[in-house]
């Protein structure tokens, strides 16, 4: 699989880690951040502005700390489930939310978020806009997309818009999330950053698997049961295989193969380096992180590891 750490790691939002997260994350941060509100005149989306990028951080830490730390608790307890009682159905889907827990620190940890935005958040920024605006953006509790930009140097702003449309919480936010990788693809183009091809290479092979194809699997094995990996299993004579892909968790995410044409193998093979990929950007916040209480202190601690 091509690398995708390296364009991932440059845009890793700057003293991420180095200090405790704030409580609540970005939700909290409607409340008690300062910013300006405002609207786009073309899209219409909510655009905060005059966004203090040190005190955001902070609030954008503690959710990337939540999701890195679950995809981590999530990947190495499917692991020792996979190894030691030849059951695979939970461990396969335990596996899965380590995926869906790395997909959203990523996004954490560089500058953009699904949230839920609940009705005190709502009326919060409603309330800036039209304070700033003489008009109000009446927006709704519900899921939002909140994207961290550099309108220039020392001056940011966050804009909240709808995300990806799909059939399912989860459809909508895989797609989401390809989304972003497309984003951050173009972006590294036009730098002409030595990593661009490399990115695009990999998000390529990458996105069709997640663009709706990795969650529906997650439903066929939940919901339906499906592929014989329910006892009594019908694909036993796999299990030791099976057990054998997940590999290593300090696995790298580069040295994970995508490979194959195989409905389970490519499910475990695709989540866990999207679970790998969790764990190399956890290595890297966490070797600038280590104030007492915050990031890396955690990390270090995970038993077993």
């Amino acid at each position: 699989m091509a690398d995708l750490f390296p364009i991932i790691a440059s845009r890793i939002l700057p003293r991420l880690g180095q200090s405790p997260g704030l409580d609540g994350g970005v939700r909290t941060w409607f409340l008690r951040g300062s910013y300006i509100g405002g609207i786009d005149p073309i899209t219409g989306n909510v655009v905060l502005s005059n966004v203090h990028m040190s005190e955001l951080v902070e609030y954008f830490a503690f959710d990337f700390e939540r999701f890195c730390l679950s995809s981590l608790e999530s990947f190495y307890v499917s692991k020792s489930d996979f190894d030691s009682n030849g059951f695979i159905s939970w461990p396969l889907l335990k596996l899965y939310y380590s995926a869906f827990f790395s997909a959203h620190a990523i996004m954490r940890a560089t500058g953009c978020a699904i949230v839920k935005i609940e009705r005190e958040q709502i009326d919060a920024i409603n309330m800036m806009v039209q304070t700033t605006t003489g008009t109000s953006p009446r927006l709704k509790p519900g899921m939002f997309r909140c994207t961290l930009r550099e309108v220039m140097p020392g001056q940011n702003e966050l804009v909240i818009s709808s995300p990806s449309d799909g059939v399912g919480v989860h459809d909508a936010f895989w797609k989401t999330f390809c989304d972003y990788l497309d984003e951050i693809a173009e972006t590294a183009v036009q730098n002409g950053s030595p990593d661009a091809s490399q990115f695009v290479a990999g998000i390529s092979n990458l996105s069709p698997k997640l663009r709706g194809w990795l969650s529906a699997r997650r439903n066929d094995i939940n919901y339906q049961q499906l592929f014989g990996v329910w006892y009594p299993l019908s694909c036993g004579r796999k299990i030791k295989n099976y057990v054998s892909l997940v590999g290593k968790i300090k696995s790298k995410s580069v040295n994970i193969n995508m490979d194959t044409t195989k409905t389970i193998e490519c499910f475990i093979r695709v989540s866990q380096f999207m679970a790998c990929l969790n764990v190399d950007i956890g290595d890297y916040v966490c070797a600038r992180s280590s104030a007492t209480r915050a990031f890396g202190s955690r990390w270090k601690r995970f038993p077993n590891f």
